[in-house]
């Protein structure tokens, strides 16, 4: 539905055109009267807009470029992807596109240069708000890549970094714990394609079994809780780097009463769980020491990332956990999703990389937001000390206590950083 109009450049008069609905792409013209003079024609609908100067003359004929706004697109990045496997991409927008406007999402190479590069396409028409699926085949070897939303690669309206790698391990989020036959949202990394299953199981015995494609709703991926209390498995059903049909485990499940008294401490990724007023972490694989942690906080085993080609990363990756409050936030991501993550940098030279971020949970509870605080400026304390070196300082300090605002207002002062 577009509404016409004209206003007299000279004079600001303002001409009611007419109005054109359930118009296509090409809208048919319509004849009116103006009087001589320089006018102004502009053409608006609840979606786009578009106008032209012109000297009327007539019987001459004016075509109005209308151009529809720009669609407000975000990925939900669950790489690094596996190589060789065809993935499906959850593109959400913000709002609806124009019914009839058409534009591609492309799988590009980072360093592409124009849309000969291109590897995959898909076309995007008139999609609605919300979360939509888009399906590429793999490339043909580990690496950067992009995805481009445009009208081809000279007009692009949105582009995301992604990541192929020679062996991607499947990972899951889920919440600690839910209620029977409750809907929970759950985040799937590495192998997320719509053809994969997500299975329940209890004791061996299949209690639900999901295409991945039939999690998919208008705001997120969803599964449900089993009807019953108890301690399950989730299971991922795909291929593998091989292309060979593969089920993992990737997390415990618990429902109900029964998961009031499993303490997230247990849970299988996490290695240590403070229990006093506060306690460093030496992690024997990765050779990091004093890492800090106050009383209620856990840590996942750190790691440091490497790609295919076997470049390690010089700085690690660490997830902090609450064992009570259930906050969270990661040291280092190596890929920080904008559904999943707000992220700060830090460290003397400000830097904005993605390896360079302290990254928590959005809407973290106002109860949990002081705790996490406070854990995270020790964790950011630690990382500086231990990473950023100047002259005249120090070049590693293990924090073995609680540091207070002062404590690290002066040592920021003492090593040149920023707040």
């Amino acid at each position: 539905s577009i509404s016409y109009s004209a206003k007299n450049i000279e004079t600001n008069e303002l001409v009611d055109l007419g109005k054109t609905d359930d118009t296509v792409e090409i809208v048919r013209g319509f004849n009116t009267k103006l009087l001589e003079g320089k006018w102004l024609l502009m053409a608006k609908g609840p979606q786009g807009s578009g106008e032209l100067e012109i000297t009327t003359k007539s019987g001459d004929r004016y075509l109005i470029p209308y151009a529809a706004e720009k669609a407000d697109f975000s990925l939900k990045n669950y790489g690094p992807y596996q190589l060789g496997q065809k993935h499906s991409f959850l593109l959400e927008l913000g709002k609806p596109m124009q019914e009839n406007l058409t534009l591609t999402a492309e799988l590009f190479p980072a360093n592409a240069t124009s849309s000969k590069d291109r590897i995959e396409h898909e076309y995007l028409i008139g999609v609605d708000k919300g979360i939509h699926e888009i399906n590429f085949k793999s490339p043909s070897k580990a690496g950067k890549y992009k995805i481009i939303i445009g009208k081809g690669f000279e007009e692009q309206v949105a582009s995301f970094d992604i990541e192929y790698v020679e062996n991607a391990k499947p990972s899951i989020k889920i919440p600690n714990s839910v209620k029977p036959k409750e809907k929970f949202a759950y985040d799937l990394y590495g192998n997320w394609y719509r053809n994969n299953s997500l299975q329940i199981v209890k004791n061996g015995k299949k209690i639900s079994d999901t295409w991945l494609q039939n999690t998919i709703e208008k705001d997120g991926t969803y599964l449900s809780a089993p009807d019953k209390d108890g301690t399950y498995d989730i299971l991922l059903r795909y291929k593998d780097a091989s292309g060979k049909n593969t089920t993992t485990t990737l997390a415990k499940l618990h429902v109900g009463e029964t998961a009031k008294n499993d303490d997230i401490s247990q849970a299988d990724k996490l290695v240590f769980a403070c229990q006093q007023e506060s306690c460093t972490y030496d992690d024997k694989n990765t050779g990091l020491k004093g890492i800090p942690l106050l009383k209620g906080w856990a840590i996942e085993e750190p790691y440091f990332y490497a790609t295919a080609t076997g470049v390690t990363a010089d700085i690690p990756t660490i997830t902090f956990v609450n064992t009570k409050t259930k906050a969270w936030f990661i040291l280092n991501p190596r890929q920080a999703t904008d559904a999943m993550f707000d992220c700060t940098e830090f460290g003397k030279e400000g830097r904005l990389s993605n390896e360079e971020k302290v990254c928590i949970p959005r809407n973290i509870p106002d109860k949990a937001l002081g705790n996490i605080v406070t854990q995270q400026e020790n964790v950011e304390f630690w990382r500086t000390a231990s990473y950023e070196e100047k002259e005249g300082s120090p070049s590693r300090i293990s924090v073995g206590k609680v540091m207070s605002a002062e404590d690290i207002a002066d040592f920021r002062k003492k090593m040149g950083l920023e707040k």
